[in-house]
């Protein structure tokens, strides 16, 4: 009977151990390494209480748990999981990130004001050109009254021969080169067309 009782109560005993959590530390010299183990239960838990040891760890040295790597475990009872971190001093790190944040804040001043000057540049540009462009009215509008008036010489000598050419092709089968023959190979279509709408 005894051969029988010692082997049923090491099964229960183990099986009691199996269900704890079993958290070790050690230091590496500055840094820590915990190693959380959950016994027939989940890497999750296993991650969870690392990360909390972690925490409490720094918290306890008035400092903040930084990573540095972590890997999970595998063995025969369930999972486990290690973290190596280090404790860093938090007015440090807050100097730091007020640092980053003050750099940022400069970079991005400067790219606005980059962007301002290329702004005002392109708008004095445009005014200049804009400027430039009425200065020239006056002679684009005077240059375009000369070649009306030229156009208008020549369609008063060309417009009467275009007329008459019309006039005689009416009916012929190629128009076109009919009237290109009447004005001894010099016709226009566009010229015609400006004496059409004359």
């Amino acid at each position: 009977m005894n051969t029988f009782k010692r082997p049923a109560w090491i099964a229960i005993f183990s099986t009691l151990l199996a269900g704890c959590a079993v958290e070790t530390v050690k230091d590496l010299g500055g840094n820590y390494r915990f190693r959380a183990e959950a016994r027939q239960g989940s890497h999750r838990e296993a991650v969870n209480k690392a990360y909390e040891l972690a925490n409490k760890k720094c918290e306890s040295l008035g400092r903040g748990a930084e990573e540095i790597k972590s890997r999970p475990l595998e063995d025969y009872y369930g999972g486990a999981y290690e973290v190596d971190f280090h404790c860093y001093d938090l007015s440090v790190r807050a100097a730091q990130k007020r640092k980053i944040e003050e750099d940022a804040k400069r970079e991005a001043d400067k790219r606005n004001a980059i962007a301002a000057e290329q702004q005002r540049q392109a708008d004095l540009q445009r005014k200049k050109d804009a400027a430039e462009w009425e200065r020239g009215r006056p002679a684009r509008e005077a240059q375009a009254r000369r070649e009306r008036a030229e156009l208008e010489a020549k369609l008063r000598v060309v417009c009467p021969m275009y007329y008459a050419a019309r006039q005689s092709c009416a009916t012929a089968a190629h128009p076109n080169y009919c009237m290109n023959v009447r004005l001894s190979n010099n016709y226009s279509e566009w010229t015609d067309s400006q004496c059409r709408n004359r």
